[in-house]
């Protein structure tokens, strides 16, 4: 008969934050890990910096504003660092739910006064910290309170069911991000996204073709975990009238996120309806069979092939090698670091 692949139920967390309030926006991600814990969910995911909130003022908001700055602050002074007595109360409801945590939250660096970080923390059933990541490059106004995040946590945590991965809003079509974590194994992927882009960018267009790209191109479930906006951050967000209907179209829409965008996308871009659950045996068959229908198996496609983070061998198999220079004798350019354009991949077969 063979193996039986078990069934899963995860928990997508589509809510609005207590703005700017990292002690009472964190007793809420304690209540809602609990209830996923109760309804049986195993995997918990959260939007993108859910603790404190997301800087969406700037989508209305002057940089340089009085207002911009006085909200910036408050970000600062709520921001998380790690660990602290905020991580420590995300662990004990991890624990006491018996869930894996893929937690958004804005990250503060300890002993610093200013550098922070749009980052993911990946939170074990035993209570423990197993992963962290920070997004790579902030987009939109983000820039202008989290800077570059580093690459280091790019990488699929281990759990009981395979390897979890994350990425944040953007990142989520990012094709080298999206390989570096396919070519780690990832099974199960929790896309965390804010609450709305700007006017002229429809977020739920992008969320659902990045996604279901993501799922059928990885072969992995995709968990979006998306945020929403209350009748308290439009009041404090919106500048104009204008921006109070943006912001209340997109409040309306929140059901929206759950008929257009799916809590979960299987592996053959599908929605997963069932209340979340993921049949690792129909994806395992269906996978295959897509592999088989492409016309190439899964080893077909080598990941030494792809050069992920120049300077660093990531991969078996991956070297760098300057432009010019001959096979098994390469020459280091000097004062050259080998992320520089002249340097390229060379895969060794």
């Amino acid at each position: 008969m063979g193996d039986l692949l078990p069934t899963l139920r995860v928990a997508a967390i589509q809510a609005a934050p207590v703005f700017l309030d990292r002690e009472a926006t964190t007793d809420k991600a304690v209540q809602l890990i609990r209830e996923a814990g109760e309804g049986g969910a195993k995997l918990v995911g959260f939007p993108e910096g859910f603790i404190p909130g997301h800087p969406l003022w700037y989508h209305f908001l002057s940089a340089s504003s009085a207002r911009s700055r006085q909200l910036a602050t408050q970000l600062f002074l709520n921001s998380v660092e790690v660990p602290s007595p905020t991580t420590d109360r995300l662990c004990q409801a991890a624990r006491a739910a018996g869930v894996y945590v893929v937690m958004g939250f804005c990250e503060r660096l300890p002993g610093r006064t200013g550098t922070m970080y749009n980052s993911q923390l990946f939170l074990s059933p035993r209570g423990e910290i197993i992963g962290k990541r920070q997004k790579i490059m902030p987009t939109g106004g983000e820039p202008l309170v989290h800077t570059l995040g580093s690459g280091e946590g790019l990488r699929p945590v281990e759990t009981e069911f395979g390897p979890v991965s994350g990425l944040i809003c953007g990142e989520n079509s990012n094709p080298l991000a999206v390989f570096a974590l396919q070519a780690m194994g990832s099974r199960i992927h929790v896309a965390s996204w804010p609450s709305h882009f700007s006017e002229t960018q429809p977020m739920l267009d992008a969320i659902e073709i990045s996604t279901r790209a993501l799922a059928y191109q990885s072969g992995v479930f995709v968990i979006n975990a998306v945020g929403l906006v209350n009748d308290e951050m439009i009041d404090l967000l919106a500048a104009t009238e204008e921006d109070r209907r943006f912001l209340k179209r997109r409040q309306q829409e929140s059901g929206g996120y759950k008929r257009r965008v799916a809590v979960v996308y299987h592996i053959d871009a599908k929605p997963v309806r069932q209340r979340g659950r993921l049949d690792r045996g129909k994806a395992e068959r269906l996978r295959r069979a897509g592999r088989r229908h492409l016309g190439h198996e899964m080893h077909a496609g080598r990941h030494c092939r792809l050069l992920l983070r120049p300077g660093r061998r990531l991969l078996p198999g991956v070297a760098l090698r300057r432009r010019g220079a001959r096979r098994g004798g390469e020459q280091r350019g000097k004062g050259r670091g080998c992320d520089q354009a002249s340097y390229r991949a060379n895969a060794h077969h």
